[in-house]
């Protein structure tokens, strides 16, 4: 059983409904030279649809995705264009072996990481090329958080093994005693609860 405290009225609000929505697959921070970032960044691309097919029905309601992402080079780039090109290689190749080891699919489709470099023509048509000595077209992409936020509310508030608390701003966790730890939060007034085995702080700050 779960007690969620959330400052807000509702949960799943701020930057978990209102956010890009890119569902990564590692090309980001071509300049990790070790691929920790892009290798987590596959993983957690990978086991997206997994975990939200826990919370909500994927099957009847499928995720809208946007069209692939474009990876633009500028000419003043910290990372060359053949830097990028030999980074996307790496993760097409670590989507590819994680993709075996674990049996999920990106976004629930059966489409490989993968990318292409854009022609000049094509590399025209979007941004100024003056400015650029080249650009990707991946296979990555991302879906509108939304109404999956709305759905994923809606899920848990209708889990009975959440206890929602709405409204509440916590403003320390302390263990106790060894015996767990107790949550100390303002709601009208002042409050604590607790015992707890495990608390997860998700705030930014």
């Amino acid at each position: 059983h779960v007690d969620l405290y959330e400052q807000d009225g509702h949960p799943v609000t701020r930057a978990s409904r209102v956010n890009e929505g890119k569902i990564h697959r590692g090309f980001l921070y071509a300049h990790d030279r070790s691929l920790r970032t892009a290798r987590l960044m596959v993983r957690g691309g990978l086991a997206f649809s997994a975990c939200l097919s826990r919370w909500i029905d994927l099957a009847a309601r499928p995720l809208h995705l946007s069209t692939p992402f474009v990876y633009v080079v500028h000419r003043n780039t910290m990372v060359d264009i053949d830097a990028v090109e030999h980074h996307f290689s790496a993760c097409c190749s670590a989507d590819r072996e994680l993709r075996a080891a674990s049996g999920l699919r990106y976004l629930g489709r059966d489409e490989a990481s993968s990318f292409r470099k854009l022609d000049p023509e094509q590399l025209r048509s979007i941004l100024n090329p003056a400015e650029l000595v080249g650009a990707f077209e991946t296979t990555e992409y991302a879906i509108d958080p939304r109404p999956v936020a709305e759905r994923l509310r809606a899920a848990v508030l209708a889990e009975p093994r959440i206890t929602f608390h709405g409204g509440c701003r916590v403003d320390r966790v302390e263990r106790v005693n060894g015996r767990g730890f107790v949550v100390s939060f303002t709601h009208d007034a002042p409050g604590r609860s607790g015992p707890y085995d495990q608390v997860v702080n998700a705030l930014w700050d």
